[in-house]
């Protein structure tokens, strides 16, 4: 399955990102089966796409299932989210930046996604990515 990624390059950064509309962030299926589903069969709901959708939309709901349903141990991060409007609702989700030296003065910035956290008494919470 191919990744529709796009490369920007600013100066001295280089900026990978994907494509808008592409199924990057869709989850794989049966990329291991010895029966792979039709690449070419549209409208079909057991062609890679909607198979792929299919799971991708069940994992979402599933983790909202498992959601506290109330306010009281949300971790609230130091900036507020760039991408949420006033009248939207948070995601379920935050993001951090996190930085890594490569060695030969190459830095890796990326935006990680935070699914979790683990409350430690005395100490900064642990995220869970």
């Amino acid at each position: 399955y191919s990744w529709d990624l796009t490369v920007t390059r600013k100066g001295d950064d280089i900026i990978f990102d994907n494509r808008p509309g592409s199924s990057f962030d869709f989850l794989d299926v049966n990329e291991n089966s010895n029966e792979v589903p039709p690449d070419d069969a549209e409208f079909m709901p057991n062609s890679v796409d909607a198979l792929s959708q299919e799971a991708t939309f069940l994992n979402f709901n599933f983790t909202q299932q498992l959601l506290q349903k109330t306010n009281s141990n949300v971790y609230k991060f130091a900036s507020p989210n760039p991408f949420q409007s006033k009248d939207e609702v948070a995601a379920s989700v935050g993001f951090l930046y996190r930085k890594w030296d490569l060695g030969d003065d190459i830095q890796l910035v990326a935006r990680t996604e935070v699914d979790g956290f683990k409350s430690v008494k005395g100490n900064k919470p642990n995220m869970l990515f």
